[in-house]
Formats: structure tokens, C-alpha cells, sequence
């Protein structure tokens, strides 16, 4: 009898511990420091943590355009394609809406190439505080999506569906320090010729829909001092919320077994007495 209880306690335990393990992608602005002097140049990067077969991201960066100056917002194409994508990907859209206080920015993957797996950086640009206070990077909306894939019977690869990869992501605040400057110049950019990806054979390229909402994590990768360009580690924070949430699900189970134990114990003694 003991056994049998201690067996279902384990069955109902095992997908409570699955679920807390299986972390969730995060979408990250980060940089080497959050301390910025006015006039000067800093780089962000924009980095994927813990995602599985990746085929494109969508995203909207707000920004407050008195604060920050995104370059390229007057030269045109402000983020630069990130190692993650680099090999077999592109931009579909860049570009810096001002007026607004937002950047587009649309990295993809491309036929034939594989989707991608694991961390890395999408993308970089580089902002120029122009005056003194506190400012904060943040997403607007994005959308991850991934691209399922079948073969047919002449060997060709076509798609089958494109699926939403759920994620989470961060926000950069910066503290400015300087006298009020102004942007710096840069060239007006030139209308280029329009980049259509090529999509696998028999079908159209996947559609992209931001998400209403997005979940916002601490990340405390992020450092305040200059070092080398890295791939961070996903953030501690995330790990010990996981923890947490997985000993508060084991202790649930475990005090709801032990009562369901004590009832049956009970009965049984009814029985016995009867």
C-alpha cells in the first residue's frame, strides 16, 4: 500500500518538475554599461537567450528621442545584423521612427538555410545620450516565431506552418550623466532597392504578429562596466524564480498526498471498527 502511494506521488510530481525546468526564451537589450557620459557613443546589443529552432523576430524599440539619439535614424538602417542570424539570414525591416520614439527591426532566417538554436547576439546599434537623466530601452511589441517544415515527394523542403515561440524579455535603463549636446550629423540615406527573401518552393513566407502583451524579466546580466562583447548566461534571477516556483509546487503535492493519506487511513479504521 505504501508503495503504491509513494509511486503516485512521484507520477504526479514528474510533470510539476518538467515545467519549472523549461525555461523560457528571453529577448534582452543589453550593454557593457548603464553609466553614459552626454556626446558620447555606446553600443546595445539586442541578444536571444534559451530559444529553440528560431526563424525570425519582429520587435518595436521605444526610446525617448530627447534623451537618446539612435544613429542611423537620419542615414538610414540603425541595427546591424547579429551573429545569431548572420549565416543564412537577413533584415527585413530597420529603420527609426523618431517622431515616435521607436525602432523597427525585423532579423529573419532564410531558404534554405536551418533554423537556429540556443543564445546569441540578433543585433547591435549604437545610441548617443544628448542630455543628462535617467532613460530606459525598452520593447514595445515582438513576436518570435519558428518555421515547421515538410519534405515532398520530390525531396523539396516547403512550409508547413509558422509557430509562435513564447518568450519573455528585459528592459535597459540608462543613468546620463553631461552638459546638453546635439545629435551628431550624419548623411540622409539614400532609397535602396527593396530585399525579398526567398522562401522555400509551393508556399509564402510565414506572417508575423506582435504580441498585446509582453513579459518583462529582471536581467541582471547587464554590468556597469566596459568588457569585451560576450554572450551572457541566462539571468540568476531567472533560475531562482524557476527554483522557487518548483519547491512551492513539490510542497503542494506533497501536503496534498499526505492528507489524502491520513483520509484513507481514517476510513479504513472506520471500516475495521464496524
Amino acid at each position: 500500500m505504501r508503495l503504491r502511494w509513494l509511486w503516485m506521488i512521484f507520477m504526479l510530481l514528474m510533470p510539476l518538475t518538467s515545467i519549472a525546468q523549461d525555461d523560457p526564451a528571453i529577448l534582452a537589450l543589453r550593454a557593457d554599461t548603464t553609466d553614459l557620459q552626454t556626446g558620447e557613443f555606446y553600443p546595445v546589443r539586442i541578444e536571444i537567450d534559451n530559444v529553440s529552432d528560431l526563424w525570425s523576430v519582429t520587435m518595436q524599440i521605444a526610446y525617448d528621442p530627447q534623451m537618446l539619439y539612435i544613429v542611423g535614424t537620419d542615414s538610414g538602417s540603425p541595427i546591424e545584423l547579429g551573429d545569431f542570424l548572420s549565416d543564412g539570414g537577413l533584415i527585413i525591416q530597420n529603420s527609426v521612427r523618431e517622431q515616435d520614439g521607436f525602432v523597427r527591426y525585423t532579423p529573419s532566417r532564410i531558404a534554405p538555410a536551418d533554423p537556429v538554436s540556443g543564445n546569441g547576439v540578433i543585433g547591435t546599434f549604437l545610441v548617443f545620450p544628448l542630455q543628462a537623466g535617467e532613460v530606459t530601452l525598452s520593447f514595445l511589441d515582438a513576436d518570435m516565431s519558428r518555421i515547421i517544415f515538410s519534405t515532398n515527394e520530390e525531396g523539396l523542403r516547403t512550409v508547413q506552418e509558422s509557430v509562435s515561440i513564447p518568450f519573455a524579455v528585459t528592459q535597459l535603463t540608462f543613468t546620463i550623466t553631461g552638459e546638453i549636446v546635439t545629435p551628431p550629423p550624419e548623411a540622409t540615406a539614400t532609397p535602396t532597392p527593396s530585399v525579398t527573401p526567398i522562401a522555400p518552393q509551393n508556399t509564402d513566407e510565414p506572417t508575423f504578429t506582435p504580441e498585446p502583451t509582453l513579459v518583462v524579466v529582471t536581467d541582471s546580466a547587464t554590468i556597469n562596466t566596459p568588457t569585451p562583447v560576450a554572450t551572457p548566461d541566462i539571468s540568476s534571477d531567472t533560475e531562482s524564480t524557476t527554483s522557487t516556483l518548483l519547491y512551492v509546487a513539490i510542497g503542494a503535492v506533497l501536503v496534498a498526498a499526505l492528507g489524502l493519506v491520513i483520509v484513507l487511513i481514517v476510513m479504513r479504521r472506520g471500516r475495521s471498527k464496524a
